[in-house]
């Protein structure tokens, strides 16, 4: 019990807090007679010492640190009768003592010792039995609500019962607020509502109210938020109130792990239907109409697919994987496939989906709209799926999308347009967003044609006419990445030449030549004509006001120059026989100290 339950025992009417006042919610476990000054050594926490002061009589000036000493060690308080052996508390004492919050009790003189220590131990001995007999009660009415396989709402209105508060289960695995009743005017309910939106983050509900944790080895399933005290509720119980939210955690930690073992079975068969889709696995209309029904599903309207591509997972699997994290990895797609299908089903109600190791992929069934209202909620959606995930996870998402399709049978064929998208993003390290399968445009025929053995052919033959001709040498793009470089040399045995210095083209290279060839005038004598040569200024498109008058740079798409001195041993180690700097319009000194430079690092 708490030092001030015990202080309140009628006997001890006469009782004084002297010093300590902070302290008097110590718990007390045991009262022990103080018959030796080191009697912290033997003590165990909680106890309250009793002396009549004899053994500090011949040394009032360690009373002081005797009270230090006893409040490190967990004494719950220090009791002495005055008058007999010590007159009076010393004034240094009584301030050690409140510094530190630690309650010294004066004890009326003619109290035995036995009238002491008998009524605490009593009183100790009836809360005991009086918490076994209420952890009995409280565990075999929450055994009966398991037993009977009761739903949360029910275990939450009993759990209110015994603690007579308002409270809220927040289910962190599916992301839902529960609730013993309804109540739209309560607070924490319509807290916990605005969490289950989305409109704030649960740390905002933590941060606010007390709150109980449901957690495991294997994670957490769930957080008890407790509200505002109902009538009935009484301080003093407070340690019963705990024993009742601890038995109800773990009935609800059992709920939850049952629920999630039906949801995985459950998801197991629809993800096997969703993956038939995908894959045009399923025969007929009729099939997909009859296989929809029974998960309760209608895709009687169009739709398109979305395959979200989860950064790093597949070469965590080729770096070789124990037991456990292979668990942990798949434990997180779950977690990201549950949290993505959250979030689409807000906007896209009739959204499915099926997961791979690295990949979770959705059949959405959307009715026809414009293409560019689509485009727009596609976006605003998958964009929130991708800030959520990196910031619960830590992980990247690239998203392919197909296109739509009037007849959802045919779900399949956008199902392979999503992932041509996310092919030809990966090839050109294009990653980190949401690539649209229909704004790929020429890419989409050139990524077939470039694999084709008919653009393999061509290659061969034209490459070995220039070498009949006499070429030695090609200068190359600076968009050919190290391998291409490397392939590039393999395949034809020429020289390479690449640019390593000099002023960038925006976006794309080689746009000086398509300048020079649209205005006639020569990019070679700095006259490319090209977005990145003009004068801009920012301007507010609401009012019309420049939002830049102080920045004295106008050639706003300008870039600095691109400098490869760092990457030499790379680039010459894939094959580039000769490095191009740009000296034209540049001045002597300028090009004379880069040359020099780049020449040191050619031959280091």
């Amino acid at each position: 019990m708490k030092l001030r339950e015990m202080l309140e025992i009628p006997a001890f009417g006469g009782f004084r807090v002297a010093a300590g006042h902070g302290g008097l919610d110590r718990e007390v476990s045991t009262v022990s007679v103080m018959d030796a000054p080191d009697i912290y050594e033997w003590m165990k926490g909680g106890e309250f010492l009793i002396t009549s002061g004899y053994v500090l009589k011949d040394d009032p000036a360690s009373f002081a640190e005797l009270i230090g000493k006893l409040d490190t060690w967990g004494a719950a308080a220090f009791g002495i009768k005055l008058g007999r052996f010590i007159a009076e508390i010393p004034q240094a004492v009584i301030e050690t003592a409140e510094r530190l919050n630690f309650p010294i009790i004066v004890i009326p003189i003619e109290f035995a010792f036995t009238e002491v220590i008998n009524p605490v131990l009593q009183e100790v001995v009836n809360r005991k039995t009086r918490e076994m007999m209420y952890t009995e009660t409280v565990h075999r009415e929450f055994t009966r609500l398991a037993l009977e396989d009761r739903p949360i709402e029910a275990i939450l209105k009993t759990l209110e019962q015994y603690i007579f508060c308002d409270t809220v289960y927040f289910d962190t695995v599916f992301n839902r607020a529960l609730f013993a009743r309804e109540d739209p005017g309560n607070e924490l309910h319509a807290a916990a509502l605005s969490v289950e939106r989305r409109e704030k983050p649960l740390s905002s509900l933590m941060a606010r109210y007390p709150h109980y944790r449901l957690d495991t080895r294997d994670g957490e399933y769930g957080i008890l938020f407790f509200g505002r005290r109902q009538e009935g509720f009484d301080g003093s119980f407070e340690n019963y109130y705990r024993i009742t939210v601890e038995q109800s955690g773990v009935i609800l930690i059992i709920k939850a792990q049952k629920l999630l073992a039906r949801k995985r079975v459950e998801e197991g068969y629809r993800e096997l239907f969703v993956d038939d889709l995908m894959r045009a696995g399923i025969d007929a209309r009729e099939e997909l109409s009859n296989r929809a029904r029974i998960y309760g599903w209608d895709f009687r309207d169009g739709g398109f697919a979305a395959i979200l591509d989860v950064s790093g997972i597949r070469e965590q699997y080729r770096s070789g994987l124990d037991r456990a994290r292979d668990k942990s990895l798949a434990d997180m797609m779950e977690k990201i496939a549950w949290t993505s299908a959250d979030i689409i089903r807000q906007v896209f109600p009739q959204a499915v989906y099926s997961r791979a190791s690295d990949q979770i992929r959705f059949a959405v069934s959307s009715e026809a709209c414009d293409k560019e209202t689509l485009k727009k909620r596609i976006t605003r959606t998958f964009e929130a799926v991708r800030q959520t995930v990196q910031h619960q996870t830590g992980r990247i998402l690239t998203v392919g999308v197909g296109s739509w399709k009037a007849d959802f049978y045919a779900v399949s064929e956008s199902c392979r347009e999503a992932e041509r998208a996310l092919r030809i993003a990966d090839e050109q390290g294009d990653r980190d967003r949401i690539i649209f399968y229909d704004d790929l445009g020429v890419m989409k025929l050139l990524a077939q044609v470039c694999r084709s053995e008919e653009a393999g052919e061509l290659y061969r033959e034209y490459i070995k006419k220039l070498k009949e001709y006499g070429i030695t040498r090609i200068v190359v793009g600076r968009e050919m990445t190290l391998s291409e470089l490397a392939l590039f040399k393999e395949r034809t045995g020429l020289e390479i030449e690449y640019f390593m210095h000099g002023d960038m083209c925006i976006a794309e290279s080689g746009q000086c030549i398509h300048s020079g060839v649209l205005f006639g005038q020569s990019g070679n004598r700095g006259r490319c004509l090209k977005p990145c040569r003009w004068q801009y200024k920012l301007i507010d498109e609401a009012t019309g006001e420049v939002l830049d008058k102080d920045d004295q740079q106008d050639y706003k798409l300008a870039l600095k120059d691109m400098c490869m001195y760092r990457n030499i041993p790379e680039l010459i180690q894939a094959g580039v026989f000769s490095f191009k700097i740009e000296g034209r319009m540049r001045p002597a000194d300028f090009v004379r100290r880069i040359v020099a430079t780049d020449r040191k690092a050619i031959d280091a």
